[in-house]
């Protein structure tokens, strides 16, 4: 699947995320990469950032293109959006 992760994070924990998200993903701006990934990697990209985040200051957004052709966004943290199925 095709995923897209970006974050907003203090800054403290900004190296952090970089260095998880660039062992899974490209980078294509500071806080943006995007590629593609099994289910089993994307869990665990999921399972390491969310070990790095402070789910009460930082939010963490993956965009996740399955095969199906449907994107579907999960989110780490705080934010406005909520899980949900885009079009």
């Amino acid at each position: 699947m095709f995923v897209i992760l970006s974050y907003d994070a203090e800054n403290r924990r900004c190296g952090k995320l970089r260095k998880i998200a660039k062992r899974y993903l490209h980078p294509v701006q500071r806080s943006l990469f995007q590629g593609f990934l099994t289910e089993k990697q994307c869990r665990l990209l999921k399972e390491e950032i969310a070990g790095a985040v402070d789910t009460e200051k930082d939010a963490v957004v993956l965009y996740k293109l399955p095969d199906a052709g449907v994107l579907r966004m999960d989110e780490i943290g705080t934010s406005d959006l909520r899980e949900t199925d885009i079009l």
